[in-house]
């Protein structure tokens, strides 16, 4: 398994990490699985909570996510918190993981969104709430209203 290092010194990738406007959404998966973490497809912030590199690796390592203004980044390395942080990780919300993003250079808008998201969401086994969620997902008028269902 390929050794991941930390960029957080970077002034670049610190540049990268401020513009970000959260929330994200995952634009990687091709369907979406029902037994994997919401908090994987969703990012409301740049924190995971959970130092297991295999998580890291499958749910977020090389996946790209669209933020509110429609740019695409990927992930591409983590920060682990400090070592008493770690200690205390049984904690709720002690134990941060900063991820580590880079620009791809792509953007997508409202409509490359919504098309995406309705193309996973339409592979799910339909039911009640799935049905309210494609159509909040038709209606929304932001990129940030189709994540969260809540234009502002």
């Amino acid at each position: 398994m390929e050794k991941l290092t930390s960029k957080r010194q970077n002034p670049l990738v610190r540049d990268i990490m401020t513009n970000i406007k959260f929330p994200m959404i995952n634009v990687s998966d091709e369907t979406w699985d029902t037994e994997k973490d919401y908090d994987s497809v969703v990012l409301y912030d740049k924190y995971i909570h959970s130092t297991d590199e295999e998580y890291f690796k499958n749910d977020y390592y090389n996946n790209s996510f669209v933020d509110c203004d429609g740019v695409v980044f990927k992930v591409v390395d983590r920060q682990l918190p400090n070592r008493m942080r770690q200690i205390f990780r049984f904690i709720p919300t002690v134990c941060k993981v900063e991820l580590i993003f880079e620009k791809t250079g792509k953007r997508m808008t409202v409509e490359d969104v919504r098309s995406k998201i309705l193309s996973l969401l339409e592979k799910l086994d339909p039911d009640e709430s799935l049905n309210d969620w494609i159509m909040s997902v038709k209606k929304a008028k932001t990129i940030k209203g189709i994540i969260v269902d809540k234009d502002d």
